[in-house]
């Protein structure tokens, strides 16, 4: 395997990195990421794009409101776009 490996030719990546993929090609056939054992998220990727469109546009809309449309927790929209997104919360400044 060593043999395969050279630092000029690999672009830089580090020995472990390029013995991984390797490794996982011989392994599954692909190079791709394959699905994980874990809890599945509650939120979809299109779900998670309309939330953050629908919050970034300050409609005034809250955590509670979305919340309850999409029957879940608030903190977990709030959890989710400060992981996916740089999206913070921020509370209403009223007049």
């Amino acid at each position: 395997m060593s043999q395969l490996y050279n630092n000029d030719t690999a672009g830089g990546y580090c020995y472990s990195t390029v013995y991984r993929i390797i490794q996982q090609y011989l392994q599954f056939k692909t190079t791709k990421d394959l699905s994980k054992s874990g809890r599945p998220r509650k939120l979809n990727n299109q779900q998670m794009k309309s939330i953050a469109f629908t919050l970034n546009n300050n409609s005034g809309i809250s955590h509670e409101i979305l919340s309850r449309y999409y029957n879940i927790d608030y903190r977990t929209i709030g959890r989710n776009l400060k992981q996916q997104t740089n999206i913070r919360s921020r509370k209403r400044i009223k007049a």
